[in-house]
């Protein structure tokens, strides 16, 4: 009976017209990110672009220097703070 009830409080929200199917956890699914759209509010994972929900463009995710632990310019190939590599 518990079971039934948990199911029946996760509605899935109605789709609205032109839009894609919003995003739902489901039970015991692990947390993949707390990240989620600045237009909509849906849940989206890190490497999306768009939002699923109403298409509007995620930001790029900001990425660090293994070495020195600076943030680092979006297309760099190398740090520009100790000027080590930068991984793909």
């Amino acid at each position: 009976m518990a079971q039934l009830q948990e199911l029946l409080r996760m509605e899935v929200p109605t789709k609205m017209a032109g839009s894609a199917p919003p995003v739902v956890a489901k039970p015991g699914q692990p947390k993949d990110t707390d990240m989620t759209c600045v237009n909509c509010h849906t849940p989206v994972q890190p490497g999306w672009k768009f939002c699923p929900n109403c298409r509007t463009s995620l930001p790029a995710p900001v990425k660090f220097c293994v070495g020195c632990g600076s943030e680092v310019t979006p297309g760099a190939e190398f740090c520009s703070s100790c000027g080590k590599p930068i991984s793909k």
